[in-house]
């Protein structure tokens, strides 16, 4: 299966024709960070008197309404810089977030990553059952893995997943600030894990995880833990292809009339665009866009994956993604309860005793 899915995945690179380009901040977004609190906003005419508030980002299945902010604090700042996102992302379908945390946070996060995959390893060959715990498969796959994380280990004091999880989450942070906009404080966190990819790992065929829906359900984001250039397989997404463009409709059909996805892919319409990201960079991305991941052609390469759910989705049951979470924490930690965690006092209290993951049963030999 894996060699037949790495023929489609290369007849599709063919399709392209070398017209994969490098996604990049749009120039909405950059211009509305010049004014961010970490810069001296340009001076301005006074604006007219508004009510005083915080603005905010509503959107529907395919644009965004954004409420124009009163200006000259920083909070009204950060707003504007996050409307901005998210209208990029409500747009495009995807969004690339420099530093959304620190390169020493996510460097040091990488390492406590790779301890914590060696642990997986050893808990697995004493008890198989916790391989679907750990991995999310019955085994773990040679070149390209999933590890579900805890939300914190057992280092002392502030452990690297909690304080990269408070430096991504936390409010006033660019992907805490986007999630609670696009999900709000009830936005389930879905996935937690990180994922692994090796050196001759294959270029997976263009998807998507969860098939379109008018709510879009799914948000995930991609963290680099160490710099990922173009050899090391970064994703590739095709902007737009979340809602019901020409493009998107004709790709469907193409699964039963594959001539129409090749026309698809072929065409100018598709404008692949790939991420690269320096360490703590993130991606973010509605799960209904057409992407894929490129062959390493380079070495390991490790990122760290969260997700929400939208709540407005709510009663939509087939998602066709099902959470990628350690089974303790499934459904059962908002937006708005990893933020009470992260301020609990002292910092290494978060995440201390909560969702303890019950015993699993042991196979027997």
């Amino acid at each position: 299966q894996q060699a037949a899915m790495g023929r489609l995945a290369e007849q599709e690179r063919a399709l392209f024709g070398g017209a994969e380009r490098e996604l990049v901040v749009p120039r909405s977004v950059a211009e509305a960070a010049l004014t961010s609190p970490s810069s001296p906003p340009p001076k301005a005419a006074k604006p007219p008197a508004r009510k005083r508030g915080r603005g905010g980002v509503g959107f529907s299945s395919s644009s965004a309404k954004v409420k124009t902010p009163t200006t000259g604090s920083p909070l009204v700042v950060e707003d504007r810089v996050t409307a901005a996102r998210a209208k990029v992302l409500v747009r495009e379908g995807v969004l690339k977030i420099p530093e959304a945390m620190s390169r020493e946070t996510a460097l040091s996060l990488r390492e406590a990553v790779v301890e914590e995959i060696d642990d997986a390893r050893a808990a697995v060959r004493a008890n198989p059952a916790l391989a679907m715990a750990r991995f999310h498969a019955r085994e773990e796959q040679q070149l390209r893995s999933f590890h579900l994380l805890p939300l914190r280990t057992g280092h002392g004091g502030d452990c690297p997943i909690v304080a990269a999880t408070r430096e991504l989450l936390s409010p006033r942070t660019p992907l805490g600030d986007l999630y609670e906009t696009l999900c709000g404080p009830r936005g389930v966190l879905y996935d937690f894990y990180a994922l692994r990819t090796e050196r001759g790992s294959y270029r997976q065929p263009v998807h998507y995880d969860t098939p379109f829906q008018e709510v879009p359900p799914l948000y995930a984001t991609f963290v680099a833990l160490q710099d990922v250039a173009k050899d090391m397989g970064p994703t590739t997404f095709l902007p737009r292809t979340h809602t019901q463009t020409p493009g998107r409709l004709e790709w469907d059909r193409g699964l039963v009339e594959p001539h129409r996805r090749d026309a698809f892919l072929r065409s100018n319409a598709a404008e692949p665009r790939y991420v690269l990201l320096n360490a703590g960079d993130a991606v973010i991305f509605d799960m209904r866009i057409l992407h894929f991941g490129d062959s390493n052609e380079a070495r390991t390469r490790l990122m760290l994956n969260l997700t929400f759910r939208n709540p407005r989705a709510q009663g939509l049951s087939d998602l066709g993604h099902v959470p990628c979470i350690r089974p303790a924490y499934k459904g059962r930690l908002t937006l708005d309860d990893v933020r009470k965690e992260l301020a609990r006092s002292p910092a290494d209290a978060a995440f201390a005793d909560i969702l303890a993951e019950p015993p699993l049963p042991v196979i027997a030999e």
